[in-house]
């Protein structure tokens, strides 16, 4: 009798030993669960304080003249778009296009942008360093700049740019803008145009 009652008792206490373990190896992976969870949190705070922002910042209107001192004839103007790396590292494989979307009066304003990889333009992708600037120009000739404004075209200015960044496992990263353009002004004024955001489908920012 007291070999069995001995043996229980050392069942018993085999038993608690286990339960013991068994709540150290899940304290253990809870420690380390929550390690990871640290780790990783740590790892997306220092990705949206240190990553790239490659992006729209400025428009800028020059009237072409046949002459110099703006003199002469009107030859049409160039539409400047200005994007910057506005982030803390380098945007890799950046690329920025633009174009101009022209719809006669009447016409359905509500247009889709072709993808991506079907737009025009030069595709050269660059790493892009924090401040600095691409820019890239689209032109409106006289013809079109009259239509503009008695109304007859409507014409809307796109942009949109791709990079990624210089932290592995992170996506794409894309930025977009369009805006309308008015007439507001002498066309021999400095800035005869005015931009309108258009569509907020097209106006974004990863």
């Amino acid at each position: 009798a007291g070999t069995l009652k001995a043996l229980e008792t050392q069942a018993g206490l085999m038993e608690r030993q286990v339960v013991v373990l068994e709540s150290q190896a899940k304290s253990t992976q809870q420690t380390a669960d929550a390690a990871a969870a640290s780790v990783e949190i740590a790892r997306q705070s220092l990705i949206i304080t240190q990553r790239a922002f490659f992006t729209f910042v400025k428009y800028q209107v020059l009237t072409m003249f046949s002459e110099a001192n703006n003199k002469g004839d009107l030859l049409f103007f160039r539409i400047i778009v200005k994007y910057e790396n506005v982030g803390k590292t380098p945007a890799i494989e950046a690329e920025m296009i633009l174009g101009l979307e022209k719809i006669n009066k009447g016409d359905s304003e509500d247009f889709a942008l072709r993808p991506w990889d079907q737009r025009e333009g030069p595709r050269i992708p660059s790493s892009v360093a924090p401040g600095v600037k691409v820019v890239g120009a689209v032109e409106i000739d006289i013809e079109e700049a009259n239509k503009i404004a008695s109304g007859e075209l409507s014409v809307f200015l796109w942009t949109q740019a791709e990079y990624h960044d210089v932290f592995p496992g992170t996506p794409i990263y894309r930025s977009g803008t369009c805006v309308k353009v008015f007439k507001v002004a002498d066309f021999r004024a400095g800035n005869p145009f005015q931009f309108k955001l258009h569509s907020a489908k097209f106006n974004h920012g990863d």
